[in-house]
């Protein structure tokens, strides 16, 4: 994860991993939390995310809502090396997201998700 530029999911996964006895369960899991986790940083989620937004904020007569940008102060500027960030720039991960599903697809096909 840290290699492909997920530092902070495969952080956030790795403090919130509950290793069990059962190593299935806990595999499991741990997949569900990564699915998860593209889903929020992924392009689609941005789009649902501005869609609600532009629905929200429609006012008769002005222009619509085209993008999220974040404005970052100091000192969390130099964390991230940049005072802003546009999120309509996020890599669209839903090919990915659908491998993993089907994983968790298959796994509950055969069973092995239950034990």
């Amino acid at each position: 994860m840290r290699e492909v530029g997920f530092a902070d999911l495969d952080d956030r996964l790795t403090v919130d991993f509950e290793a069990t006895s059962n190593v299935r369960r806990s595999f499991v899991h741990y997949l569900a939390s990564l699915i998860g986790g593209l889903q929020e940083r992924s392009h689609s989620g941005y789009a649902r995310a501005l869609a609600t937004l532009q629905d929200a904020l429609q006012v008769e007569g002005s222009p619509r809502v085209s993008g999220i940008e974040v404005f970052v102060t100091e000192p969390d500027s130099q964390v991230f090396g940049t005072t802003r960030l546009d999120l309509g720039t996020v890599e669209d991960l839903a090919p990915l997201i659908r491998e993993l599903d089907s994983l968790m697809e298959y796994l509950r096909d055969k069973g092995l998700m239950n034990e």
